[in-house]
Formats: C-alpha cells, structure tokens, sequence
C-alpha cells in the first residue's frame, strides 16, 4: 500500500489535539491539606529549615535542636550527607505518626500530638526525640546514592528511579528506621514488649512471617506492624551477628546498585549469605527461643483470656465480654454492675490482641 506524504500531517493533528487536550485537563496540584486558619513560620538550623503554625513556637525550637543532633549522628553512621532537609510540625490530628520522604527533596512531616504509651509505640523519652529519630533515619536511608546512582543524580538532578534504598522491601525500609529508633532513644519498639509478644505469638502459633510477607500491606495480623516489628528484630539479629555496622554496611552496598531488586546480591556482598537463608536462620532461632520463653511464662501462671471478637484484624472500644440488659433510666448503674460481676464470674478476662482475632478458644496463652 502506498502512503500518500500529503496526508501525514492531517493523521498527526488530531492525535496532537487529544495529547494538549489530555494534558490541560490535569487537575492542578492540590494545596497543602492544612486548615486555613493556620498561620506557618520558618525557623532555621545549619542542617534543617522547620515549619511551624502558631501555638507551636516552643515544641518548633525543641524540634530545631533536636533534629540538628539526630540528623549529624545519622549521617556520621551512616557515611552518607543529605541535603537540607525540610520538616513540618503540625497539630490538626490526634493520631500520633509521622512520614519522610527523599522526593522531591528532604522532607519530614510530624504529627505533634504524643503517642500515650499504651499504642504501638509503647513508651517513649520524649515523642520528638522518638519520631525525629525515625523519621530522619528515613532520610539518611532513603536519600543515600553512590556509583552510578550518585554520578546520575549530580549530573540531572534528584531523577525518581535513581533512589536505590527507595525500592528495597519494606521490612528493611521500616526495620531500619524502627532499628535505629530503639538504638538512639531510650525506648523504641524494638524494646517494647508488646511488640515481642507479636513476635513469639507469631511462633507459638506456627505463623512466623517469611521475608516476603513482612511487608505493609499484608492482609493479616499483625497487618501494618508487620514490616516495622520484624523487620526491627531481623536486622538487630544480623548485627548481633555480624557486628553493629552491618546495617550501614548494607544501605551503603545497596545504595550503588543500578538494578533494582538486587537485595539478596546485597546480602552477600555485605555478609556472606542471602537474606532469604538469614531470614530462616532467625527464625528458626526466634521460634526455639520463644517457645523455651512460653514455657518459663506457663510455668508462672498464665491469666485465663479470650478473643472479644472475631471481626477483622483490628478492634477498638470492644464491649464487655457479656450480654446485659441496658439501663432503663440514663445514670442507672446497676445493670454494668451486674454485667461486670458476671464477667468475674466467668473468669475470663481481657487481654490484648497478639493472635490473629479469628480465634474464639478461650484459655490461657503465653
């Protein structure tokens, strides 16, 4: 078939018309989603410029010199200088969390309401201190790019695919940051008990999670903590093991790779064997030492409990674990009284979730 050249430019325009069409109905990007009323300020540090809305003036100063310190000690560990890093304290939610990012440049955003200590945190030193800490060993992680990597982006800038550290699993993203969180704080969920109760439930139940389950958005308990809890205690095992530079030996090894998901290849290079044979080897070690832990446990006395539910993963604000007939008259007591006398009766109490919620045996558990 012969093309007629006189044609083509008719065949291009149309196309050319929906590509300009398709682009000027991109929406434009949103503002920032704090409330209008909020009035930010900048404060600036040698390493970090830190926003700040008023009535957060003196938690603003604290974060300054705090994330100064934590942000030098990081990058000593890590062998490895950021940019300046920008962070955002903000109090419009009551739920205590934090996020980092390496794009489009250093960035932390805080939550400034305190976590109460009976949450997945657990106890902390001080919440700045506790978050700082993660949030900027994200930074430091994330942000780190050598070789080939490192000579794309100083020629063209921070290009999203030259991020090695970015595209690592999850369990080694948030098991860095929660590893370096328990090391440089007083506290950390490495060191909170309810996180090792997870973890040796996890065994007892015959339910230890592999390398490519721990990840966030596994559909099971322990659901999000997952790639936080163990992946915290695998590469605390592996330092154990090899010494407390092998985590920073191995965000900087990563850190050249061109390729992406090269991990095991990491692994090797840095300690001598795969994560996938790591990975089993501790949990082989982690079951034996927590059913040995069970059985001093049983050995004391277990309280009696049962699940309060068996709908989903996660429950809050769960009812009494009976039936009782409700008040007739607001301000009458009697009939939670009697609902908790019973509850006593029955003796079994309320624990908290560290199985799966699908389990109705009521009994004692370690």
């Amino acid at each position: 078939m012969t093309r007629d050249p006189r044609r083509e430019p008719r065949r291009i325009l149309p196309a050319l018309l929906l590509l300009l069409l398709g682009l000027s109905s991109v929406p434009a990007a949103a503002p920032a989603s704090f409330p209008p009323e909020l009035r930010f300020r900048t404060l600036k540090t040698p390493r970090v410029t830190l926003h700040y809305h008023q009535g957060l003036e003196a938690m603003a100063r604290e974060a300054a010199a705090l994330s100064d310190e934590i942000l030098a000690a990081h990058e000593k560990r890590y062998g490895y200088r950021v940019a300046r890093v920008h962070v955002v304290l903000a109090d419009v939610e009551d739920d205590p969390n934090g996020f980092a990012t390496p794009l489009p440049y250093p960035l932390v955003g805080i939550r400034v309401v305190a976590p109460r200590g009976n949450d997945d945190f657990g106890n902390h030193d001080g919440w700045l201190r506790f978050v700082l800490t993660h949030e900027l060993a994200h930074v430091v992680h994330l942000d780190e790019a050598r070789g080939i990597p490192g000579a794309v982006r100083k020629v063209f800038g921070r290009v999203p695919f030259f991020f090695p550290n970015a595209l690592t699993p999850t369990w080694m993203v948030e098991g860095l940051a929660t590893d370096e969180e328990t090391e440089g704080t007083a506290f950390g969920r490495g060191r909170n008990p309810d996180s090792r109760m997870i973890l040796r439930m996890a065994a007892l139940d015959e339910d230890f999670l592999a390398e490519d389950e721990a990840v966030g958005a596994l559909d099971r308990w322990p659901s999000g903590q997952a790639p936080y809890l163990f992946g915290e205690a695998f590469l605390s095992d592996i330092s154990e093991r090899f010494g407390a530079g092998t985590v920073p030996a191995l965000a900087r090894e990563h850190s050249n790779n061109l390729i992406p998901y090269l991990d095991d290849f990491t692994a090797k290079k840095v300690t001598g064997s795969s994560f996938h044979t790591l990975w089993r080897e501790w949990a082989a070690r982690a079951r034996a030492d927590f059913a040995r832990e069970a059985a001093r446990i049983q050995a004391r006395g277990l309280t009696p409990s049962c699940a309060l539910t068996d709908r989903g993963i996660r429950q809050v604000g769960p009812r009494a674990p009976c039936r009782c007939p409700r008040p007739r008259r607001a301000g009458r007591s009697s009939g939670s009284r009697s609902c908790a006398a019973r509850s006593r009766r029955r003796r079994c109490g309320v624990r908290r979730a560290s199985r799966r919620a699908s389990s109705r045996r009521c009994g004692p558990r370690p």
